[in-house]
């Protein structure tokens, strides 16, 4: 009965360590992502820089004007 008592102890034990080790497993998967997101927006290409270069300044008659609902009211 105490062999019996010894291994249900372990069992528990290995259940336990194995919980533990896919909750860390869980949280490390989420910083993978993070990180490969993080690599992602620094790697893709900003288009607007590459079709019109870093220093382009907009006229402002193309940022003052109203907005479709506010010119017709919609």
């Amino acid at each position: 009965m105490n062999k019996l008592l010894e291994i249900e102890k372990q069992m528990s034990q290995l259940r336990y360590e194995i919980s533990q080790m896919e909750q860390q497993l869980k949280v490390k998967k989420t910083v993978l992502m993070s990180l490969k997101n993080q690599k992602d927006v620094i790697q893709a290409p900003n288009l607007f820089e590459e079709m019109f270069g870093e220093s382009v300044n907009v006229p402002s008659i193309y940022t003052d004007t109203p907005l479709a609902e506010e010119y017709y009211g919609g």
